[in-house]
């Protein structure tokens, strides 16, 4: 069986800063992987590697496919989403417009070679909002929202793409403590289980 995710010897330099080096993970469908380790361990280097936007030595493939070469948006469009540490909304776009925004997804090289839809429904971005319980918030501005729902907010926007694989940078982060109580401070995880309301 082929991993969803595999990432071979992958190593990442800042100049003479070795940030990662020889990393290898393999992620089968439907895991849940916690990457966890001290601040600068390179937990936030690797998936900036594997979503593109850091240059990468060694090898990642997504559903068996290299990923060598795609860039950010191609990688987005193929399946691999991510959240980021801090809240990057569009501010002068509603929260379900936010989604929209981001899941929708272009056609173009990399979506005929990963063979994923085009096209994000209304619904899904409703049910990816009711998902983490913010349903309430679709029509309210990011500047109405606390940041731990910012935070939230950008998790649901992940999930409206749709994705393969789902890469949580320091999920818990800004979070209050109920949300939190889940979650592990410090932690990146890579989430390939596609919520069932899919």
């Amino acid at each position: 069986m082929t991993a969803l995710l595999r990432a071979r010897d992958v190593a990442v330099r800042f100049g003479g800063v070795h940030a990662l080096a020889g990393v290898d993970l393999d992620v089968e469908e439907g895991q849940l992987v916690g990457l966890i380790g001290p601040n600068g361990a390179g937990k936030t280097t690797f998936v900036d590697a594997m979503t593109g936007f850091v240059p990468y030595t060694g090898r990642i493939e997504l559903d068996g496919r290299d990923l060598a070469g795609l860039p950010p948006h191609a990688r987005a469009g193929a399946g691999l989403a991510r959240t980021w540490q801090s809240t990057e909304l569009f501010d002068d776009l509603n929260i379900r417009e936010n989604l929209a925004v981001a899941a929708r997804r272009t056609s173009g090289r990399a979506r005929r070679r990963f063979r994923w839809p085009t096209t994000t429904s209304g619904a899904t971005i409703d049910e990816s909002l009711d998902l983490v319980e913010l349903g309430w918030a679709g029509e309210l501005m990011p500047g109405d929202l606390s940041q731990g729902q910012r935070k939230v907010a950008g998790v649901a926007r992940a999930i409206a793409m749709r994705p393969r694989l789902l890469c949580l940078d320091e999920p818990a982060a800004g979070l209050d403590t109920a949300r939190a109580r889940s979650s592990a401070g410090g932690c990146v995880g890579l989430w390939t289980a596609v919520p069932p309301c899919f």
